[in-house]
């Protein structure tokens, strides 16, 4: 990934993710499909914002869903690196665990930031008609949409920075250590509320994604991905395609 400031604007180049994924040493493919499917999402989210004038209440609570959705998605990625994945890094070396002291300070920065969108978005929610509160709407997004490009830098640079510092280190892991997070990871991941959606978030990211598709295409079952993941789509995520149309 790398991060690029042009006037005043940030511009997000995502990560080649092909040596990673066909390097025989790395079996923690779903690290990398979370990353890009969150750079996926997020993007969707900060164009959607950046040109929203919405026309009903409905409309507006579609929208808060999707966003809300998607920052789930990134807090049991969170969750599972702080409980699964950085524990055992920090047995690699003690220069591993200064690196993930930064690591933490984002996941906590993160938190901050995901609690102050979510002020933004209650008081959206407060919203009882657009058309007799426009003034507030309005001024209620562009608060929306710099707190939401503050919280997608400080994302992608925790992304990048991870790849950059823990990878490297990830591939010297044994193998059968990296599968029992791996599995332990998925096994944590089925129960998860929004399992069903995260599946089809995953699915879409992958196919926007050469170097994510071909990796999920070798690991999941094509029954799964042709069939379930298609009914899921249905009625799990196409509304959320929907809702974040430009």
């Amino acid at each position: 990934m790398s991060i690029i400031k042009e006037n005043n604007k940030f511009i997000y180049t995502k990560s080649d993710y092909t040596d990673i994924l066909a390097n025989k040493d790395f079996h923690m493919p779903g690290w990398i499909w979370a990353h890009s499917t969150i750079f996926r999402a997020f993007e969707l989210i900060e164009n959607k914002l950046n040109s929203w004038n919405p026309k009903s209440v409905g409309e507006i609570s579609t929208v808060v869903k999707a966003i809300r959705n998607v920052f789930e998605f990134l807090h049991q990625h969170h969750h599972h690196e702080d409980e699964l994945v950085f524990p055992i890094l920090k047995d690699q070396s003690e220069d591993i665990k200064n690196l993930l002291v930064k690591l933490d300070e984002q996941h906590v920065e993160w938190d901050r930031l995901q609690g102050e969108v979510n002020d933004i978005i209650n008081s959206l929610l407060s919203i009882k008609s657009v058309q007799d509160q426009i003034e507030d709407v309005d001024r209620i997004i562009r608060e929306l949409c710099l707190k939401f490009s503050e919280t997608r830098h400080c994302v992608v640079s925790h992304f990048l920075d991870e790849e950059q510092t823990l990878l490297p280190i990830v591939v010297t892991i044994p193998k059968n250590k990296q599968n029992d997070i791996a599995n332990h990871i998925q096994t944590q991941s089925r129960k998860d509320r929004l399992f069903k959606f995260s599946v089809c978030l995953i699915n879409d990211a992958a196919q926007h994604d050469k170097a994510v598709e071909n990796s999920f295409n070798s690991e999941v079952p094509w029954l799964i991905r042709k069939l379930v993941v298609g009914l899921w789509k249905k009625s799990e995520y196409n509304w959320f395609l929907k809702a974040l149309e430009v």
